[in-house]
């Protein structure tokens, strides 16, 4: 049971991991199908837009046809308009010239009465122009005097707002100079404070140079009591080996007197065997003495040379540390002025805009105030012109006045032969309409054949349509034909890749047959229809080529009805010049009435304007002048303005320049003082080394007295106890000769003296013991000393960092304050060319007000004389209003009569240019017909096209579909020892898939694109 289980639980697990890609699969084919169908959609969506649009097109063209057909029916009835409004036009024209010999004897007394009241009328119109010159001049002050209020408010404001700056730099100035003033104080507390860090450096190194020379005193005196300890327990060991001697020759004397003499032969052996070991045991120690001594004369001048080089090296340390500072110091500087020297640049590049600025604003103003003199030179050579042609006018009317009598009588014989030539005109007129008509028909069979030309043109191209959508088709049916034959490989593939043939895999192999043998079916359909297309395109472009012919004869028929119609013109135009120059007769005499009048009426009316124009002459002349002296005194300003920043200018540029020599001095001494940094730095480094030598040669020299000294004192100790066991011995023999009682005598004075050697060695070892204690007491201090040369280092690092900041933020002050200096100085300057050119505008106003008084009293004149002459001009006013109504009412009905005359006339054209304009309009809608067409064929290519691909994206949401439901139908479990290679081979065919989907999206985008 227990096995069967595991195989179950292996079974699940296998299906698990075979469902994964598989979901995986399923998933990526979800988001091709969504993704085919929001293209399907786009699709849709624009074949509804082109069909909607083509719809819209035939409903265009309908309404074209049918407007068509009433603009040709509108054209026909104008054409009988035509003539009835021809008729009535010869029956107005007879009683206009019976009207106009009525109007001819009222016009002479009218003018006599005008020419009085002209006269009058223009004296009025003088003292007009004088009284409106003056208002003008008036108003021109007034305007100049605003103008001059405004421009000194401009300058007060700009007076105070700068006079706020000059308070604001002020104060910032003196902010400044206080932040500077405390700065320094603290720069100097700051000094004060390194100079007692520094001083509490050197005290601190004396200390514990003294402390350390304590030291080494101690050390000499600690092994000067161990020597003296160590030679002191000889001493006591020899008074004992002494006592114990003692103690046995008192035992031998109480004894046999036998032993006594052999305890001599001992003694005497014995004595004579420690002089033996005694004698070169002295000649080493006094070799050993000799050694030393050279030794210490050696190593005498290695530690001068240590002595000396110390202190070389100290001072070249606190020379390389004073070089430093002066780096650390210069490059600080450098760095100041590399900003001075940019801000300074910034400055100068800033004046140079400004001068140049102002520069080019001088230059034009320059410019507008030479225009607005050459305007000037210009305007009063025109009031000249306007005056001399105003001369010209007034005597050209008096001319003009004379020749009119001799002119009328001319003007009858005149009328006989414009009525002749008005005749000829309206046959030719006549001539022109009919082949107006030919011409229109022609060009309408023209039309008509342009349209069949059209409509085959469309047809052709429909044709072509239709062959281009089933070679589309066909290729589409042979890519599927392809795509097919890849499936059906694929499905091969797989089937032959499992290790267990499955019924999915032969059911795919099977849809895939089926589906290949459909599309082999389509293709071949495809090929019949295209060739079937190709027979239809084929004809209708030979029909094409007929209507093409058949319009190019109506375009050669149309051509030759238009040359006809272009030599009626002509004929017309030449009917048409033999009536102006029959009309020259009488308008040389009617031009008296139409020229006469035209000239009295006109040149009166030219010699008004003229004069209006004087006077508008004069008025710009003046306003130009008013122009002119602002733009001088604009240009004055501008130049001054403009000279005082060239001097700032100049002022910033030297200031950058000195900058600039100073940085590269700065920069100099930098370089020499970081060369004589690195030279420093080698000798220190040189000096380290020979120091470092000299302490390696002092060290194996005291090695090698150390040594010495060592074997020394262990000779002098075996010297001191070989001299202590002779003396014993020979003690011994000379006590071997005394009494009991004196031996013992002796035995007490030894142990006496044994007593005190042993005191004494305790009072050494308790003074060694201080020693040492008072030694590793001067160790903690030198201990703390060096904790407290570590913090004052640190503190002086701190206190000089510190320092910098402040010098560096007092430069930054510093420079700052100089260019507010400099600022303060330049806004004061402009304040005194503002008030300078203030006090100027102040007297100009002063002579503006002057002159508006007198203009004032001149109006006041002006209008006394204008009353005067208003009253004259009412008498003749009212002589000639009534010749003038007589004249009016003549003129009125001659008036109306020619306002029949013209309605009928303009009736008439204007049914001819409404039927010009219909015959316009009907090849306006025959043009737009032939571009409905265009339209409609490029509509077809584009409703096909979008056809096509909606129905290949169809078939491949149908294909992608399939592919789903077969990755649902394959889904069968396998067993687990098989699991790795089904995962790959669905892995690899997973990753196939995908890489076809993906190029097919991209096929379908491009061909959308297109």
């Amino acid at each position: 049971m227990a096995s069967n289980y595991d195989e179950y639980g292996d079974e699940q697990k296998y299906q698990q991991q075979q469902q994964q890609p598989q979901e995986q699969d399923q998933k990526i084919l979800q988001n091709v199908i969504l993704q085919l169908a929001k293209d399907r959609a786009q699709t849709d969506l624009e074949l509804k837009q082109f069909e909607g649009e083509q719809a819209q097109l035939q409903e265009e063209e309908k309404r074209n046809k049918t407007r068509i057909e009433e603009v040709q029916n509108l054209i026909q009835a104008k054409k009988v308009e035509q003539q009835r409004l021809d008729e009535v036009i010869k029956e107005l024209q007879d009683k206009q010239e019976q009207l106009q010999q009525e109007v001819a004897k009222l016009q002479e007394m009218y003018e006599e009465n005008k020419e009085r009241f002209d006269q009058i009328k223009t004296e009025l119109e003088k003292l007009r122009e004088q009284l409106q010159k003056c208002q003008d001049e008036k108003e021109q002050l007034e305007e100049q005097s605003q103008q001059l209020e405004k421009e000194k408010q401009q300058i007060e404001l700009k007076i105070n707002q700068i006079q706020l700056q000059i308070n604001q730099l002020e104060q910032d100035i003196k902010t400044k100079q206080e932040d500077l003033r405390q700065i320094a104080a603290e720069i100097r507390r700051a000094q004060e404070e390194i100079r007692e860090i520094q001083e509490d450096i050197r005290r601190n190194e004396v200390e514990i140079k003294k402390t350390e020379e304590k030291i080494q005193e101690n050390e000499r005196v600690i092994e000067k009591l161990e020597h003296e300890i160590e030679q002191t327990e000889i001493q006591i060991q020899t008074i004992q080996d002494l006592i114990e001697k003692i103690k046995g020759i008192i035992e031998l004397k109480k004894g046999d007197e036998k032993k006594l003499k052999e305890e001599q032969e001992k003694l005497m052996v014995e004595i004579k065997r420690a002089e033996a070991q005694l004698t070169p045991i002295r000649q080493r120690i006094e070799q050993l003495n000799q050694t030393l001594n050279q030794l210490r004369q050696q190593i005498q001048p290695l530690e001068n040379r240590a002595t000396e080089l110390a202190n070389q090296l100290q001072k070249l340390q606190q020379e390389f540390s004073n070089l430093n500072k002066q780096v650390e110091e210069l490059s600080r500087q450098v760095a100041q002025k590399q900003t001075e020297c940019a801000q300074l640049k910034q400055q100068e590049q800033q004046a140079n805009q400004t001068f140049e600025a102002k520069k080019n604003e001088h230059t034009q103003a320059e410019r507008d105030k030479q225009t607005l003199q050459q305007e000037q030179q210009r305007l009063e050579t025109d009031r000249s012109n306007l005056q001399q042609q105003s001369n010209i006018l007034e005597t050209a009317n008096n001319s003009a006045h004379d020749q009119l009598k001799n002119e009328k009588e001319k003007y009858k014989q005149c009328e006989t032969v414009l009525r002749t030539a008005e005749r000829q005109q309206k046959k030719a007129e006549d001539d022109l309409r009919g082949q107006e008509q030919k011409e229109t028909s022609a060009r309408q069979a023209l039309q008509d054949c342009q349209q069949k030309e059209l409509e085959a043109k469309r047809g052709r191209e429909q044709a072509e349509q239709e062959e281009r959508s089933a070679q589309a088709e066909l290729e589409r049916s042979e890519q599927e034909e392809q795509a097919a034959q890849f499936v059906l490989t694929a499905a091969k593939a797989a089937a032959a890749a499992m290790a267990i043939v499955s019924l999915g895999a032969s059911t795919a192999v099977s849809a895939a047959l089926h589906i290949l043998e459909a599309i082999l079916k389509t293709v071949k359909k495809n090929k019949v229809d295209l060739t079937e297309r190709q027979r239809t395109r084929e004809k209708r472009t030979r029909d094409y080529q007929e209507v093409v012919k058949k319009r190019e004869s109506a375009q050669y028929v149309s051509k030759v009805e238009k040359c006809n119609l272009d030599t009626c013109r002509q004929n017309l135009r030449d009917k048409q010049q033999e009536l102006a120059t029959a009309k020259d007769n009488e308008t040389k005499q009617k031009a008296v009435v139409a020229e006469v009048e035209k000239k009295h009426n006109d040149l009166q009316r030219q010699h008004k304007e003229m004069k209006d124009k004087v006077a508008n002459a004069e008025k710009k002349v003046d306003q130009n002048k008013s122009k002119v002296q602002t733009a001088e005194r604009k240009t004055a300003e501008l130049k001054t303005a403009s000279e005082n920043l060239q001097v700032k200018a100049v002022d910033s540029k030297k200031l950058a320049e000195q900058a600039n020599i100073e940085l590269n001095n700065l920069t100099a001494q930098q370089q020499n003082k970081i060369k004589e940094k690195d030279a420093k730095q080698t000798q220190i480094s040189g000096t380290q080394q020979e120091q470092s030598n000299v302490q390696q040669q002092l060290t194996q020299k005291r090695e090698q007295i150390k040594s010495f000294e060592s074997e020394l004192k262990q000779k002098e100790n075996e010297k001191l106890v070989i001299e202590g066991r002779v003396a014993n011995a020979r003690q011994a023999m000379l006590m071997l000769s005394k009494s009991i009682t004196e031996l013992q005598s002796e035995l007490r004075e030894q142990q006496n003296l044994e007593k005190d050697a042993t005191r004494k060695r305790t009072a050494k070892e308790t003074e060694k013991q201080k020693k040492q204690d008072e030694t590793k007491t001067l160790q903690e201090k030198i201990s703390r000393l060096e904790s407290e040369r570590i913090q004052l280092d640190r503190n002086l690092k701190n206190r000089e960092r510190s320092l910098n900041e402040q010098e560096n933020q007092k430069d930054h002050l510093t420079d700052g304050l100089k260019m507010q200096n400099n600022d303060l100085k330049s806004k004061k300057s402009e304040v005194a060319n503002h008030e300078q050119t203030q006090l100027r505008v102040t007297t100009i106003l002063a002579d503006n007000k002057r002159q508006a008084k007198n203009v004032q009293k001149k109006m006041n004149e002006v209008t006394t004389q204008m009353d005067e002459k208003r009253i004259m001009k009412q008498e003749a006013e009212h002589k000639f209003n009534e010749s003038k109504r007589n004249l009016e009412s003549k003129e009125n009905e001659l008036t109306r009569h020619r306002d029949d005359l013209t309605k009928k006339k303009q009736e008439y054209e204007k049914s001819r240019n409404i039927q010009m304009n219909d015959q316009t309009e009907l090849d306006k809608l025959q043009n737009q017909n032939r571009d409905i067409d265009t339209k409609m064929s490029t509509c077809m290519k584009n409703l096909n096209a979008r056809k096509m691909n909606s129905q290949q994206l169809s078939w491949q949401m149908g294909v992608k579909e399939n592919e789903m439901r077969k990755g649902h139908q394959q889904r069968q479990p396998h067993h687990p020892q098989n699991s790795n290679m089904n995962h790959r081979q669905v892995n690899a065919n997973m990753n196939d898939r995908v890489r076809d989907i993906d190029n097919q999206r991209e096929d379908i985008i491009v061909r959308r694109d297109r």
